[in-house]
């Protein structure tokens, strides 16, 4: 769609996994405006699977982090439409997706949508790059958080929870008594599965 005047596209802070963002258009006789999701991505600089080391000792090498980054920016333009067709071909091009988008008109018909974008942590920079030829760039912010601690916790737990299942599929194998000593063990055996 085709605007006499500029639209504003502005991305809003929001979740760890996505590129958010505002894009808005002032004109009284139809205005839109555009609003991205949160910028996220994850970004393993070096990981290996979890393995029996892992759940062995949990050693974690400094130099091996997680990192989580995410982004938020403000870009005026002259298209909604044209401007949130933009932004998922960007995202796909970054070999991501658009994860949600909601569109919203307000006073003086003032529209205004939000759209989250997730790619992948190499191609980050890329979709932030992107956002400029779009329109103008009113403001951009990124950040960065490190999750290797959670990783690595989250990690000890799959191998406790994997181990703990293997014991006791082996005790209901080998198990031979009353019948509900072989039902509290299918009942604890269900539970470690969920978890």
């Amino acid at each position: 769609m085709a605007c006499e005047r500029p639209a504003r596209l502005s991305e809003s802070p929001g979740t760890p996994a996505g590129a958010a963002g505002t894009l808005s258009r002032e004109d009284k006789r139809d205005s839109d405006a555009i609003s991205l999701g949160p910028v996220a991505e994850r970004q393993v600089v070096a990981s290996s699977a979890p393995d029996e080391r892992w759940s062995r000792a949990f050693v974690f090498d400094p130099a091996t982090r997680l990192i989580v980054r995410t982004g938020q920016a403000s870009i005026e333009v002259d298209s909604l439409e044209g401007a949130m067709g933009e932004l998922r071909r960007i995202a796909q091009r970054a070999g991501g997706f658009v994860a949600d988008v909601s569109v919203q008109s307000g006073r003086h018909q003032l529209r205004q949508a939000t759209l989250e974008l997730k790619v992948p942590s190499e191609r980050f920079d890329e979709l932030t790059e992107g956002l400029q030829p779009i329109g103008r760039l009113e403001f951009v912010n990124v950040g960065a958080a490190d999750v290797s601690e959670e990783f690595v916790d989250l990690s000890a737990r799959v191998a406790n929870g994997r181990r703990l299942e293997e014991r006791l599929v082996e005790l209901l194998r080998t198990r031979t008594g009353k019948l509900q000593d072989a039902l509290s063990v299918e009942r604890e055996l269900a539970r470690v599965r969920e978890e």
